[in-house]
């Protein structure tokens, strides 16, 4: 019998693409929550000729492990150091560069092609990913933690019998703060308004694919989106028709800070407000406001950093 709340993730850069690494308990062992590894496949039918009824045969192709989890969106613990999901945000089409003394930032790669190797051990049975890449979603809320949700997508191993090998340390992950009135902003086109809510969705695509002479999970598209929830204010403090209308770019971000290694902050560097629309936030009025992401004039994927000091 397997007890389904015993698991252990590990990930680990690939030096080529879809080429297996193999991580260690001790240095690769990712802290994410509601983790879910399940085979997929397309299908191929074939309907013979017969005297009889019945379901048609099928052969399964393009077998892949659809993966999917969140994790905490916290700091190093340093001002400047790499944040310990550096392998998945790497493995999500992210750049981290690092300056020293002030912080670490990642922005988006269109020419990525940095996968990983996914070892899921679930209580002695181990599942291997090769070449997995991914997408992910930040929510940013008050009264809860931000969260970094994932989807990937890894070529199929056959799972295997396999003990870990080894002790996982999470000790370089760092304990979540709560989004409170005391430190968080939110800030829309360099106005603070009364945030509640923050998301940012990166909508990349990332899909199986086969020739002769490769399998891969393929980078293929990007296609960002973001929302912020807040409380009504009078239109003289903030007017979000006017920006609407006018069609402007400016800056959006939501940020929590929790001392020198625990500040995250998540800005948009030049957003169109697609759309505000009114509605009941537990009685109060409230806005929810769609944004459109833009790079920078003359940038290229810097449309969200991620800031980690």
């Amino acid at each position: 019998m397997k007890m389904f709340n015993k698991k252990t993730i590990l990930a680990k850069v690939e030096t080529v693409v879809g080429v297996e690494e193999t991580p260690s308990p001790a240095s690769d062992a990712m802290e994410v929550y509601d983790f879910t590894m399940n085979p997929a496949s397309d299908s191929v039918s074939r309907t013979p000729d017969r005297q009889f009824f019945g379901a048609d045969e099928q052969s399964f192709t393009n077998k892949r492990y659809d993966i999917s989890f969140y994790f905490n969106l916290t700091g190093s613990g340093t001002i400047d150091g790499t944040p310990p999901h550096d392998p998945l945000y790497l493995a999500c089409k992210f750049v981290g560069t690092q300056d020293v003394g002030v912080d670490y930032r990642y922005v988006n790669d269109s020419d990525s092609t940095t996968t990983i190797t996914m070892y899921f051990y679930q209580n002695g049975v181990l599942y291997k990913a090769l070449g997995a890449s991914g997408s992910l979603t930040i929510d940013a809320q008050i009264g809860d933690t931000s969260k970094v949700n994932v989807s990937m997508v890894g070529v199929y191993v056959t799972p295997a019998d396999s003990a870990i090998g080894g002790t996982p340390d999470y000790s370089a992950f760092r304990t979540p703060i709560i989004n409170t009135k005391d430190n968080s902003e939110c800030s829309i086109h360099g106005t603070a308004v009364e945030g509640r809510s923050f998301n940012y969705t990166q909508n990349g695509t990332n899909e199986f694919r086969e020739s002769t002479e490769t399998k891969a999970i393929m980078y293929l598209d990007r296609k960002p989106s973001a929302n912020v929830t807040a409380w009504l204010d009078d239109i003289a403090n903030f007017d979000p028709y006017s920006l609407w209308e006018s069609e402007a770019r400016g800056v959006t971000y939501w940020e929590v800070n929790g001392g020198v290694g625990d500040t995250v902050r998540i800005t948009m560097p030049a957003t169109q407000l697609a759309s505000s629309g009114l509605q009941d936030d537990q009685s109060l009025a409230g806005l929810n406001m769609d944004l459109i992401p833009h790079p920078t004039s003359g940038g290229t994927d810097d449309e969200v950093e991620l800031i980690f000091s």
